[in-house]
């Protein structure tokens, strides 16, 4: 996966976006947990015992577990670390991501609130996608921009995408990690209250390396820290924080269609 071409198509289109006065989101899309007997398979979800200790290991373990995940729902951050705080945008907000897809999301609804470095005005708004139709609801026009095209919902479409884990939806999760030659346990950790494995990989080509924090309880992600090292030097990393994860929820497939909305009218016209 081209996980580094994320992050620029967010940034470079979210600047060309101009400020908008915050306004009310929908109510959030309310996800209930699978009963014991609809959860993921077992291994995606038991405990670990014995803990483990081996860093290859455990990415096996992770990637094993992803793979049997078709869909989550958690509250997500996005956001720059150390020299990166300045240049990326702080994106946050829940993100439901269903299907698997090599490019991006198949099926996908994120409420985000988003801010800009250096912007004070934080925007809110919802972008999602059955799979076919792609749509964003500007709240301040009252306007649900909708069509088969991905670029209809604009740059502030591909923002609200930042909160979206990219492993979540890949087929093959962690083909670039567990190919690394240099991979590194760290000192545990805890995220939103989760006990994590903490595991350092160089992976080959323009991904770098990157520092994943991986849940004990069910191994799948709970952060991940991308590092990014400046023309001058100075060190950042990207980071996506991931907290209250609903791993096979249940769905009616309404969650990823922007519904009926009063006083809204529908445009086929791209969002600004």
């Amino acid at each position: 996966m081209t996980r580094w071409m994320v992050y620029l198509v967010f940034l470079a289109a979210a600047a060309a976006s101009p400020a908008q006065t915050p306004a009310a989101t929908d109510p959030p899309v309310k996800v209930e947990a699978p009963k014991p007997a609809d959860a993921a398979p077992k291994d995606a979800t038991t405990p670990t015992t014995p803990e483990l200790t081996d860093p290859k290991e455990i990415l096996k373990r992770a990637d094993a577990a992803m793979k049997q995940v078709s869909a989550v729902h958690y509250k997500g951050v996005f956001q720059g670390t150390g020299h990166m705080v300045p240049l990326a945008p702080v994106v946050k907000g829940t993100a439901l991501i269903s299907g698997k897809a090599t490019g991006g999301f198949d099926r996908f609804r994120f409420e985000v609130e988003a801010r800009m470095p250096n912007d004070d005005v934080a925007r809110k708004f919802t972008a999602g996608s059955d799979g076919e139709i792609h749509f964003l609801i500007d709240r301040d026009k009252k306007i649900i921009h909708a069509g088969v095209d991905s670029k209809v919902t604009g740059p502030r479409g591909r923002l609200g995408q930042a909160i979206g884990l990219p492993e979540f939806s890949h087929p093959r999760p962690f083909d670039d990690e567990l190919a690394a030659t240099e991979v590194e346990r760290r000192s545990d950790d805890k995220v939103g209250g989760e006990e994590c494995y903490v595991v350092r990989v160089k992976t080959s080509g323009v991904k770098g390396t990157a520092i994943w924090h991986i849940s004990k309880r069910d191994l799948l992600p709970r952060r991940l820290n991308r590092i990014v090292e400046l023309p001058n030097g100075d060190q950042g990393t990207m980071e996506w924080i991931i907290t209250d994860l609903v791993v096979n929820p249940i769905m009616t497939g309404a969650e990823f269609t922007p519904g009926t909305l009063e006083g809204y009218t529908t445009s086929s016209a791209p969002a600004p």
